[in-house]
C-alpha cells in the first residue's frame, strides 16, 4: 500500500483546486468564527512563534518556506512519504529540513517540535495508533498538534442518503456548473492509484483522544460541498457573475444544514495539546 501511496503522491507536484478554494471564507468562520481568518494562521496564533515546526505530509515543503518567510516559526522541519517530491523541495528550500518518513512506521526525534501541522495527513495513514504516538512522542510538553482532515466516509463509501443530498446541492447551481451527477464509482481511479486514501477517517478523532490530553474538534462541513463542486464548477465560476455567487452561497448554506443533520461532519479541525 505505502509503495503505491508513494508513488501516487511523488507525481503531484501541486495542490489540486477543491472546494477548499472557493468556500475558504465559510470554513474560515466555521473553524475560527472569522471569514478572514484561515485556521492554520489561527492555531498557530494560539500557541506562540513556533520555534521548531514540524509539518508531516509536506510533499516539497513549499507551506513550510512560507510560513517561515512569515516570520510565523523559527525553524522549519517536514516529513513525507513521496522521495522524489522531498528532492525537490530539498533542492528548492535548503533552509527547511525535509526527510522522507512512512508515518505507519515514524521514526521522529523525541521531545523537538512544539508545533505539528498536518493537514489531510492523517486519514490516509492506516497504521494511525503508531502515527499518533510517534507525534505526542516528537512534541515537547506543552506541544501542539494542529490537523484539519476528511473525516467523511472510509474509502469514500457514501450512503446513498449522502449521495442524494450531493445530487440536491449540485442542483442548486447553474447548468453549465453543475458537471455530471455525483457517484461515488467516479472516485475509483483514485482509490485504486492511492490505497491509502480515507483509509482512517472514523477513528482519527478517537485515536488522538486516548493520545492527547487535550483535544478539541471542530467540525466544519463539506458534506454536500466537496462532491457537489466538480470541475465544471471550478472551470466556469465568475466571481463577478451575481448568479454564480448567488448560487455558491445557496450552496453553502445547504452544506451547513446538511452537515449539521448529519451523524458526522465530512471535514474536522483537530487541536491537540501535550501537556
Amino acid at each position: 500500500m505505502q509503495s503505491a501511496a508513494a508513488t501516487y503522491w511523488s507525481t503531484h507536484t501541486g495542490y489540486a483546486m477543491n472546494w477548499f478554494q472557493f468556500c475558504a471564507p465559510y470554513i474560515n468562520e466555521r473553524v475560527t468564527g472569522d471569514a478572514n481568518l484561515p485556521p492554520t494562521l489561527w492555531a498557530l496564533s494560539r500557541a506562540g512563534k513556533a520555534k521548531h515546526l514540524l509539518e508531516i505530509g509536506c510533499l516539497d515543503g513549499r507551506k513550510i518556506a512560507a510560513k517561515l518567510e512569515r516570520g510565523l516559526i523559527e525553524r522549519g522541519s517536514g516529513v513525507d512519504i513521496a522521495a522524489d517530491a522531498i528532492t525537490r523541495g530539498r533542492a528548492a528550500y535548503p533552509q527547511i529540513d525535509l526527510s522522507v518518513c512512512d508515518l505507519n512506521a515514524p521514526n521522529l526525534p523525541a521531545e523537538t517540535y512544539d508545533v505539528i501541522v498536518a493537514n489531510g495527513v492523517l486519514h490516509h495513514i492506516e497504521s494511525i495508533d503508531a502515527c499518533v504516538e510517534a507525534l505526542y512522542g516528537a512534541l515537547m510538553p506543552g506541544g501542539w498538534l494542529f490537523a484539519s482532515e476528511f473525516t467523511g466516509p472510509r474509502r469514500y463509501e457514501y450512503t446513498d442518503e449522502e449521495v442524494a443530498a450531493i445530487h440536491a446541492g449540485q442542483a442548486m447551481l447553474p447548468e453549465a456548473l453543475q458537471g455530471e451527477p455525483f457517484a461515488p464509482e467516479m472516485l475509483a481511479p483514485k482509490l485504486r492509484a492511492d490505497p491509502s486514501e480515507s483509509v482512517s477517517t472514523d477513528i482519527i478523532e478517537p485515536t488522538l483522544r486516548r493520545v492527547f490530553d487535550e483535544v478539541t474538534a471542530i467540525p466544519f462541513g463539506g458534506n454536500v460541498l466537496q462532491r457537489a463542486l466538480t470541475k465544471d464548477f471550478f472551470d466556469g465560476f465568475d466571481g463577478e457573475n451575481a448568479a454564480h455567487i448567488a448560487a455558491l452561497e445557496r450552496l453553502i448554506a445547504f452544506d451547513k444544514k446538511m452537515s449539521a443533520r448529519s451523524t458526522s461532519s465530512h471535514h474536522c479541525y483537530f487541536i491537540a495539546r501535550k501537556l
